[in-house]
């Protein structure tokens, strides 16, 4: 068997600016796989990028057969709320896995090898890159049918995805179900863990890319990082992200080997 596949499910009209990048560093960890399954028409991809022609109707039929669940959503962000429930959603997609995992694309990632695959290696029922939850950008899960039905041990879970309100339960409510024990929940992104604890004295900025590893720098010292995601990094903790109103984001070609990523956009290295 393989050993990760992350699962993306993104409507929209078309891809972010920045979604060459994401790709370029989807390239660079050659060991997982993705699919994408989109709206969207697919651009050049690596080898291990799979688009997957697929409509927010195709996802509520989906739904509809594997967990008896229709959804009525009109805002597709709602599908954040159905990853509990990926495992079994998309199960004819993961089954030459030993992992499957979901993720985001507001993101761009480093070398997952050197932080996730030892964790592989040891069958954690869940791999997470907080202390504190299944973070929804990057949360991978064992391959088994007990984890993937997990999600029905979740009081009211029928009733919350049937709610077309976002309700944010992927992280929090269904981290809870795990026993820590046999769980990796630990401090992988170490803005996250500062972040969460409100130690202000930590901030971390400013990333930078180089052929496939991924640093944040702080105040006194660059660290690596397996993944960096802009809604925490540049938005969310720091007000709203000044990207949204800016005509061009990205300064650099997918092919560049280094970059920077700031909060006026992705700009090369100097």
């Amino acid at each position: 068997m393989k050993d990760l596949l992350i699962l993306i499910v993104y409507f929209g009209e078309h891809w972010p600016s920045w979604f060459s990048l994401f790709l370029k560093s989807c390239e660079k960890n050659s060991w997982i796989d993705w699919k994408i399954f989109t709206n969207i028409a697919p651009i050049e991809a690596p080898n291990n990028v799979e688009f997957i022609s697929f409509s927010p109707e195709n996802f509520k039929q989906l739904s509809k057969e594997k967990i008896d669940i229709a959804p009525t959503f009109t805002d597709p962000y709602k599908v954040c709320d159905f990853r509990i429930a990926f495992g079994k959603i998309f199960e004819d997609y993961i089954k030459d896995y030993k992992y499957w995992g979901h993720g985001d694309i507001d993101v761009i990632y480093g070398d997952l090898k050197k932080f996730i695959a030892p964790l592989i290696s040891y069958r954690y029922d869940v791999i997470s890159l907080a202390y504190n939850r299944l973070t929804g950008h990057l949360g991978l899960l064992r391959n088994s049918s007990e984890i993937i039905n997990k999600f029905k041990e979740l009081k009211g879970w029928e009733n919350k995805l049937r709610n077309s309100n976002i309700l944010w339960i992927s992280e929090y409510l269904f981290s809870k179900l795990f026993n820590r024990k046999f769980c990796f929940f630990q401090d992988l992104d170490p803005f996250d863990r500062f972040i969460f604890e409100r130690k202000s004295e930590y901030k971390f900025t400013e990333g930078l890319w180089l052929d496939g590893s991924l640093y944040v720098k702080g105040e006194k010292e660059m660290v690596e990082v397996p993944i960096y995601h802009f809604y925490v990094y540049l938005g969310r903790y720091r007000g709203e992200t000044l990207w949204k109103t800016f005509k061009k984001i990205v300064h650099v070609a997918p092919n560049d080997k280094k970059w920077r990523i700031t909060d006026i956009g992705i700009l090369p290295v100097e």
